[in-house]
């Protein structure tokens, strides 16, 4: 699919998750960035991008990414929000 269209967004964030599946956040990280910029409207891209910052200890990008699904209106934000708060010692 990206041989087609390198900013194909769904084949992105599938990459992104297989990475992340596999513990290679890393590249989770590098895909999901592709695909948040390829599709910014797309919460649940930034919900996996979060997860993949939060994986790398990025905590702040992890915030800034669950805040704007959040926005989005994309359900799994809050806890999302909460998980990284309370690894902060906020919550």
């Amino acid at each position: 699919a990206l041989e087609q269209d390198h900013r194909n967004h769904r084949a992105l964030d599938g990459l992104a998750q297989v990475h992340f599946a596999e513990g290679d956040y890393d590249q989770a990280v590098r895909y999901g960035k592709q695909a948040v910029n390829a599709a910014p409207g797309r919460g649940a891209y930034r919900i996996h991008l979060g997860d993949a910052y939060f994986k790398v200890f990025r905590y702040k990008d992890a915030v800034a990414q669950y805040q704007r699904a959040k926005e989005l209106g994309h359900a799994d934000a809050r806890s999302r929000l909460q998980k990284v708060e309370s690894k902060l010692g906020g919550g």
